[in-house]
């Protein structure tokens, strides 16, 4: 039986990709039943399932994921080699993808954006703001930046670019006391904030309440401040700028959250994701201390 090449690889991290038969196809300007077709020709090579299907999606097994792993890496040196070949690896030119918490990308990143364009009018920028994270080995993003010190993606190559420091807020004028707190919606109960919020309304005389008013997004949020909701913790880079927001808690000068740039290994040294990196490193070490 013929051994999986790279383009039957191709087809499983479309799969994993898309989480269907149907997005892989797209991807792969291909037709459904052909994905299909290729997925169980593999598996029956492999004596092994390598997807499953959960809640309407396709997720890989233990053993599809082994793979998937392993086509990653083949695929970034494969990319790495045809770009070494056709001297675009020397070349400031071309697509280069990365991403950031919306707060920071359309505030800080998007505005110094012109710079780095005017410099190399030849790269394509996709640039996105997303609060969730999005996977450098699954080559969803080039360059990311998080605001955590990476615990997966082990083989990423990651650095230290700032810390983003963080006040307790409220409207000018208002009395803090009386106001309600403001905080994240649930399904960002991971981040920090939103657990330190938790604490402080714990810490509050008075039998426990729950925040009545929750938003999923830090903009938003300022916003709320802004229009005399309530009070809330947020960066200090941003509520310093409306005169309308007053610091209120002078106990939170050393309340942090460190900005990690993570890069994708296969393709650091292509000099499009340099020039980027080094761009969005400069931009953050602007606003924020190291």
């Amino acid at each position: 039986m013929q051994a999986i090449d790279w383009d039957g690889l191709r087809f499983i991290l479309a799969v994993s990709r898309g989480r269907s038969f149907a997005a892989a196809a797209k991807s792969l300007a291909v037709n459904e039943s052909t994905v299909s077709r290729r997925i169980s020709r593999s598996e029956s090579h492999l004596a092994s399932k390598l997807f499953e299907r959960s809640e309407g999606s396709l997720f890989p097994t233990v053993e599809g994921l082994e793979l998937v792993k392993r086509a990653e890496r083949i695929e970034g040196e494969i990319q790495a080699a045809e770009e070494r070949i056709r001297g675009t690896d020397t070349k400031v030119a071309g697509p280069v993808s990365l991403t950031a918490v919306p707060i920071i990308t359309n505030h800080l990143l998007v505005p110094a954006l012109p710079s780095l364009i005017s410099n190399y009018p030849e790269l394509e920028v996709a640039m996105g703001g997303d609060a969730a994270d999005l996977s450098l080995m699954q080559r969803e993003v080039d360059i990311a930046l998080r605001l955590a010190r990476p615990q997966s993606e082990k083989r990423a190559l990651t650095k230290k670019v700032g810390e983003m420091d963080y006040g307790l807020y409220a409207a000018k004028g208002s009395d803090p006391s009386r106001l309600e707190w403001l905080t994240y919606t649930d399904n960002l109960s991971f981040i920090p904030q939103y657990h330190w919020i938790n604490e402080q309304i714990s810490f509050e005389p008075g039998p426990p309440r729950s925040p009545r008013k929750k938003f999923n997004e830090t903009m938003t949020l300022l916003e709320a401040v802004r229009a005399g909701l309530g009070k809330t913790i947020l960066p200090n880079f941003r509520a310093k700028e409306f005169s309308e927001l007053e610091r209120i808690d002078d106990g939170l000068n050393n309340w942090s959250r460190e900005l990690w740039m993570i890069v994708h290994p296969e393709i650091k040294d292509l000099a499009r994701v340099k020039v980027t990196a080094i761009w969005l490193e400069r931009v953050i070490r602007k606003t924020f201390s190291v």
